[in-house]
């Protein structure tokens, strides 16, 4: 699948080389949170520039977030996406440096994989990065982990799983969290921690049916306590190539 939107004018050298630089591209991003806008980037293995597993937080006008929320009441089930520009082209380390702390965007009713027939909801905005909330490049060295791990992450009362990424073929699967997990701080959730799930296989192939009971035991930080994380909605599922 593709989740950017790349017109032929904008393939780059990196596509047809080995070369680790990134050049300047559009991303697309799966909107989370209707309170705090989190934003999580669709990444590809095949392409430099989006070999990345990279979530902000970040702001977009009152008016164009109180639009995506009436959106989602009149359509949960299906996603937001919101993607720069081609006239405002960046790169992902251009924003984890923090070069780049605002693009101009349109968000998308992810109502098809195909971005080029879904409907913009807003056709042009002005995002603000606020912070990096994870950002990692892909390893080709490094190893799928051992157990089912997950991302946890968010602000408030909003909190959210994101399947840790590494090694193709994988899958992008974000849940919202049923309730605020009370054993971490709220600093430890908006900073972001690594949990697994030692009771659930790590597929080999990417599996849309995960984490489908209401709650699950975990560990933190691969340490051998245990702890309890209730489930809540599926906002986004896909395979990655």
């Amino acid at each position: 699948m593709t989740y950017f939107y790349q017109p032929a004018s904008h393939l780059q050298m990196n596509m047809d080389d080995d070369s680790p630089v990134n050049t300047p591209d559009i991303h697309g991003f799966v909107m989370l949170g209707r309170n705090t806008l989190f934003l999580e980037h669709l990444p590809m293995f095949n392409m430099e520039n989006h070999e990345y597993q990279c979530i902000l937080e970040a702001s977009i006008p009152p008016e164009a977030m109180q639009a995506c929320n009436q959106q989602r009441d009149q359509s949960p089930t299906i996603p937001l996406v919101l993607a720069n520009l081609s006239s405002d082209l960046f790169t992902l380390p251009d924003v984890a440096s923090g070069r780049r702390t605002s693009f101009e965007a349109e968000i998308v009713i992810w109502e098809t994989d195909n971005p080029d027939t879904n409907p913009r909801l807003i056709p042009q905005v002005t995002v603000t990065v606020r912070r990096i909330v994870h950002d990692r490049h892909f390893n080709a060295l490094f190893q799928r982990p051992s157990m089912l791990t997950y991302l946890l992450f968010g602000r408030e009362d909003e909190v959210f799983l994101s399947h840790y990424l590494n090694q193709a073929p994988e899958f992008m699967h974000l849940l919202q969290a049923a309730a605020v997990p009370e054993w971490l701080s709220a600093e430890q959730i908006e900073a972001g921690v690594l949990i697994h799930f030692p009771d659930v296989a790590q597929p080999a192939e990417p599996n849309r049916d995960l984490l489908a009971a209401e709650t699950y035991s975990v560990l933190y930080e691969g340490k051998e306590k245990r702890f309890s994380v209730s489930i809540g909605e599926v906002l986004w599922w896909s395979p990655i190539d």
